[in-house]
């Protein structure tokens, strides 16, 4: 087959080159690329496209303390933009959408994608999906609580998924840490109730912020700044350390926020589960890629590179992966119906090839009351599930 009439990405003789680097064959892409163009015409993206004023690259996912502004679906499928990065995109959309397009009730889920309210939970959950279809385990989707039941060595397994978001707080940590990589004190920032709810823009108050900080520390005494929106407190001889808190709650360091934020998901989860009845044992999904970057493979080439390092000194990437980590053991100890939970964390993309980012490119971890591992491939997991529960 040569070329597939339309946009550039259902050209398949532009696209030859990514197949082969990508290591996806010609059918497999056009039936991809035709799952994604499936979903919405590319006279409606167009129409949504040019109803957008600015916007950044279109990405999938957030990446870790942002917000999707707008739908991505139509920039990626209406911006004429021949990069590798748009087609890795698309692509690992169309294979989600391949993979689980036979299951029942996925047609329901399919429709969700395309309101931007529901659009990031329902990508996950078909993301999942795929990912428990490459497996093996036959998700049979659900419409309320579980989210779907998989089938491991014919004994049912209930799954309930759950996205991790950047409200506003968590943006506004990620857009002022950024600057800070050397020691620069303490800094205590108090945000009052209501803050964030009235469309405040996160880039507003945090470049404010960031020039309050850089006052503060240049004056280089203990003292305060009150403003509107946020008042920073800052101690030159405390430790390096960045807090922020909403209303009348103490300051909470990043990882302090991810370790009680995600205990807080996960129970809320376990009650919906427990109230089921069910002595299926039970798991959670969970999304934790749009608020932790991902690190680079031990021993890799980048793991000791000097840029590298500081920028993950910088982002405090360990610290906050192992908050995360906590949060997720601690609710283990005390949880009634779940009994692991399946955490999508980032990879290091920087490191990550073609083939990779389209076919392995997020790490999977199922953590237990006992054993916190990763799932090294889909094939591991119906193993792993065995073990543990039966």
């Amino acid at each position: 087959m040569s070329t597939v009439p339309g946009p550039w990405y259902a050209d398949v003789d532009f696209c030859r080159p990514f197949l082969r680097q990508g290591g996806i064959d010609e059918a497999q892409y056009i039936a991809a690329i035709g799952e994604v163009q499936a979903l919405m015409s590319l006279e409606e993206a167009q129409r949504q496209l040019a109803s957008v004023g600015s916007f950044a690259a279109p990405t999938l996912h957030p990446y870790p303390g942002s917000r999707l502004e707008h739908h991505p679906l139509p920039l990626l499928l209406a911006l004429d933009i021949r990069a590798i990065n748009v087609w890795t995109e698309l692509v690992r959309l169309g294979l989600a959408l391949l993979r689980t397009r036979d299951l029942p009730g996925i047609l329901s889920k399919r429709k969700l994608l395309l309101n931007f309210d529901q659009y990031r939970s329902t990508l996950f959950e078909i993301e999942a999906f795929a990912y428990f279809v490459a497996a093996g385990l036959s998700p049979r989707v659900r419409k309320d609580t579980p989210d779907c039941v998989l089938d491991v060595g014919g004994k049912p397994v209930n799954v309930e998924i759950r996205l991790g978001e950047a409200n506003f707080g968590v943006a506004l940590f990620h857009a002022i840490s950024p600057p800070f990589v050397d020691d620069f004190g303490t800094y205590r920032i108090r945000v009052p109730s209501g803050v964030g709810g009235q469309g405040e823009k996160v880039y507003d108050i945090a470049r404010a912020i960031q020039i309050d900080i850089e006052q503060l520390f240049s004056g280089g005494v203990e003292a305060s700044i009150p403003r509107t929106e946020y008042q920073v407190d800052y101690s030159p001889t405390g430790a390096r350390e960045l807090s922020l808190s909403f209303g009348p709650d103490a300051p909470q360091t990043y990882a302090e926020t991810l370790e009680a934020q995600v205990m807080k998901w996960l129970k809320e989860k376990d009650e919906k589960l427990l109230s089921l009845g069910s002595e299926s044992p039970s798991v959670i999904a969970l999304d934790i890629r749009a608020l932790v970057w991902g690190l680079p493979r031990p021993g890799g080439k980048l793991a000791t590179d000097a840029y590298y390092q500081r920028q993950i000194a910088a982002r405090q990437t360990p610290e906050h992966r192992q908050a995360v980590t906590r949060g997720i053991q601690a609710f283990l100890t005390s949880a009634k119906a779940v009994r692991g939970v399946l955490t999508w964390w980032r990879k290091f993309e920087w490191e990550l090839s073609l083939s990779e980012q389209l076919f392995e490119p997020w790490e999977v971890t199922l953590t237990t009351k006992l054993t916190h591992e990763e799932v090294p491939n889909t094939a591991a997991l119906p193993v792993l599930f065995r073990r543990v529960y039966y």
